[in-house]
C-alpha cells in the first residue's frame, strides 16, 4: 500500500501542476480549500463505477461538482483512483456506498488554504443474510467506513508528504478506536511543530483528552497521574484554537475544560454538520445534558443522532435514514436531567430482575446477562441503554448522582438528550413487558 501511495503521490503532483497560473493558486492558497478524494483497494483492482457512489455536498445541501482542473476522476493506478474538488473552508457532507450497499454519509473538514485528503479503503465484507428463516453469508464490496484517513497539507504544495501523513494517521485512528492511550513524546513534539496537519492534532488530542478524562463519570482532572499527558494536550489544544469552525476541535475543547475544571461552553449553533470523529460525537451528547435544553440547530446533527452507524473511530450514519429523519426532525425539550437520571436508574434496577440466561451481552468490560426470552422482546437500542446504565452503576453504585448518570449514559450511547429521554421511556416500557414474560422465579436479584 506504501508503493501504492507513493506512486499516487507523484501523479497527484502531475495533476495539480496543470492547475492555473502561479498568481491565481497564490490567491487561492491564502482564502481557498480544496478536497482530494482517493479510494484505494490494497492491490486489487478497482471495480468501474466505484468513483460514481461518491457524493460531496456543502453548506446548502447541494452536490459539488469535481474541480476544473480534474474534471470526473482520476486513475492513480489499477487500485487508487482519485478525484478534486474545489470547496469553501469548513465542513461538508461525503457520502459513498458502504460494503452493505447502502450509501453512508459522514463530515469532511477544509480548512483555509489547506488541501484535505480523504484516502478511502475500497474492500469487501462478509455480511449475513436471513433468507425465509436461513441464514446466508453474502460477500459484499464497497467502502469500508472504518478504514478511512483524512488529512491534509498546504495547498500551494505538493503532495510527497502524504504518505508519511496518511501513516501517521493510521497509527493514531489506531489507538483511538482501540482505546489505546498515546506515550510517544516524539511524535507528539511533530504534532505540535510548524505547520502541523490539524486533522493529525485533532487525533492525538482526542486520544489525550480521553486519556486524562474519566468519559462515564467525569472526574476531576488528574493532574498528579498524568502530567506528561496534560502538557502535550495543553500544547496541541493551544494549536487547535485557531480552527474555530472544526466541530471536533469543538467538542474536545469542551471536554477539556470541563475534565480540568475550567469553564469551557459550546453552542449547537457553532455547528453546521456533526463532528467527524465518534469519541467527538459522545461528546456532544453528553455536553446536551450539561445545557439544559439546548439540540441540534440542524437536521443533519439529527439524522446523525437517529441512524448513526458503528464505524470507530469515525462517526458516520445512514444517508437514507437521514432523509426520513430531516423530514420527520422534532426536537424534544429536555428540562429535568435528574428526572432523565432517575429513569435510567429505573432501568438498571429493572434489567437487575432479568439478568440470569444465556445471552451474555457486554459493554466497556462489564457483562449483562439477560435471558433469551426477555431478549426477544427488546429493542437494539433498549439493549445498549440497558447495558450503560448497568455499567454506570456498577462504577459508582448509588453514589452516582442522578445527572451525572445521565450524563454517563448519554456519552456512551452516543445520544443527544433530547432523543435519550424518549428512548430511556421506551427502554422502561420495553423492560417491563420483558418482566411479563420471563417468570419470577428465574428472575436473579443482583447485578
Amino acid at each position: 500500500m506504501r508503493v501504492a501511495l507513493s506512486k499516487a503521490s507523484e501523479r497527484l503532483q502531475a495533476i495539480a501542476s496543470t492547475e492555473g497560473s502561479e498568481s491565481s493558486n497564490a490567491g487561492r492558497a491564502r482564502s481557498g480549500s480544496e478536497v482530494v478524494i482517493i479510494v484505494r483497494s490494497g492491490g486489487k483492482k478497482l471495480r468501474s463505477g466505484v468513483m460514481r457512489s461518491i457524493r460531496l455536498a456543502g453548506h446548502s445541501g447541494k452536490y459539488i461538482p469535481s474541480a476544473a482542473l480534474a474534471p470526473g476522476t482520476y486513475p492513480l493506478s489499477d487500485s487508487v483512483v482519485a478525484s478534486f474538488y474545489r470547496v469553501e473552508p469548513g465542513s461538508h457532507r461525503l457520502g459513498y456506498m458502504g460494503v452493505d450497499g447502502h450509501v453512508v454519509e459522514q463530515t469532511i473538514h477544509a480548512f483555509p488554504g489547506r488541501r484535505t485528503i480523504a484516502v478511502l479503503k475500497y474492500g469487501t465484507k462478509p455480511t449475513a443474510v436471513d433468507a425465509k428463516g436461513i441464514v446466508r453469508i453474502w460477500t459484499n464490496d464497497g467502502i469500508l467506513p472504518e478504514r478511512s484517513v483524512f488529512v491534509s497539507g498546504q495547498l500551494d504544495g505538493g503532495f510527497e508528504w502524504l504518505e508519511e501523513s496518511v501513516r501517521v494517521a493510521d497509527i493514531l485512528l489506531h489507538k483511538l478506536a482501540k482505546n489505546k492511550g498515546l506515550q510517544d513524546d516524539g511524535l507528539v513534539r511533530i504534532l505540535t511543530g510548524p505547520d502541523s496537519d490539524p486533522y493529525l492534532q485533532a487525533y492525538a488530542a482526542a486520544i489525550l483528552v480521553r486519556s486524562v478524562t474519566d468519559p462515564r463519570l467525569d472526574e476531576p482532572f488528574p493532574h498528579k497521574v498524568y502530567p506528561d499527558q496534560e502538557r502535550h494536550l495543553s500544547s496541541l489544544m493551544e494549536q487547535l484554537s485557531e480552527y474555530r469552525a472544526f466541530p471536533d476541535v469543538l467538542c474536545l475543547k469542551w471536554r477539556y475544560s470541563r475534565a480540568s475544571g475550567s469553564e469551557g461552553r459550546f453552542s449547537y449553533a457553532n455547528f453546521e454538520f456533526p463532528p467527524m470523529l465518534e469519541y467527538c460525537w459522545r461528546c456532544v451528547s453528553s455536553y446536551s445534558l450539561e445545557v439544559v435544553g439546548s439540540h441540534p440547530s440542524r437536521r443533519v446533527m439529527a439524522a446523525a443522532a437517529e441512524a448513526a452507524l458503528t464505524s470507530s473511530p469515525w462517526l458516520v450514519w445512514s444517508a437514507r435514514a437521514a432523509r426520513r429523519v430531516s423530514r420527520d426532525y422534532r426536537p424534544a425539550d429536555v428540562t429535568h436531567v435528574d428526572d432523565l437520571g432517575k429513569n435510567i436508574e429505573q432501568v438498571a434496577t429493572r434489567v437487575k430482575k432479568i439478568t440470569h440466561g444465556s445471552t451474555m451481552i457486554s459493554y466497556d468490560g462489564f457483562s449483562v446477562a439477560i435471558p433469551r426470552a426477555a431478549l426477544a422482546n427488546l429493542s437494539g437500542t433498549t439493549v445498549e441503554i440497558a447495558n450503560a446504565a448497568v455499567a454506570a452503576m456498577r462504577s459508582r453504585g448509588h453514589l452516582l448522582e442522578p445527572h451525572v448518570l445521565a450524563s454517563s449514559v448519554a456519552f456512551a450511547t452516543g445520544t443527544p438528550a433530547e432523543y435519550l429521554s424518549s428512548q430511556v421511556t421506551r427502554a422502561i416500557s420495553e423492560l417491563e413487558d420483558a418482566e411479563r414474560t420471563w417468570p419470577a422465579e428465574k428472575m436473579d436479584a443482583g447485578y
